[in-house]
């Protein structure tokens, strides 16, 4: 009897414990939209150039959780305004006044990843496409490194 209800409680414990990870819930799309307006994704440009404004974030589409990448993924739909990025002191004459320079209006689709951090906060990386700007994955492999 005994070991009948331990090999009981074994049970539901380890049923509990797949179940809570399976029933974890990822981000809504509002907690997805503040991530991304938080940590915006390097715009699919020829040049260095980073988001100045970010007008809006759309979820288009979700999907199920990665347990081998430990994220969960969505699709992300960014407007906004984009403006050159200096890589080096030499562009600075090639320049107009940065604060009176426009940006560019772009929209693009990004893959996000988002994951939780040790405080519970949602954290946002991007999988850039290899055929894509080199300059965005020499970018994502920097950030990476001072996470």
């Amino acid at each position: 009897m005994a070991r009948r209800t331990i090999a009981v409680a074994g049970a539901l414990t380890l049923a509990c414990a797949v179940g809570c990870r399976l029933l974890e819930r990822g981000p809504s799309d509002q907690e997805i939209a503040a991530t991304v307006q938080k940590s915006p994704p390097a715009p699919p440009t020829a040049g260095p150039t980073y988001m100045a404004q970010l007008t809006s974030v759309r979820v288009e589409d979700r999907g199920p959780y990665n347990s081998d990448g430990k994220y969960w993924p969505a699709r992300v739909r960014v407007k906004g305004g984009v403006k050159i990025k200096l890589t080096n002191a030499f562009q600075l004459g090639l320049l107009g006044d940065p604060q009176k320079e426009k940006a560019e209006h772009i929209e693009f689709v990004e893959e996000a990843h988002l994951t939780k951090d040790d405080f519970g906060a949602w954290r946002v990386s991007y999988t850039y496409d290899p055929r894509g700007p080199k300059w965005r994955l020499a970018e994502r492999e920097n950030s990476r490194g001072s996470q």
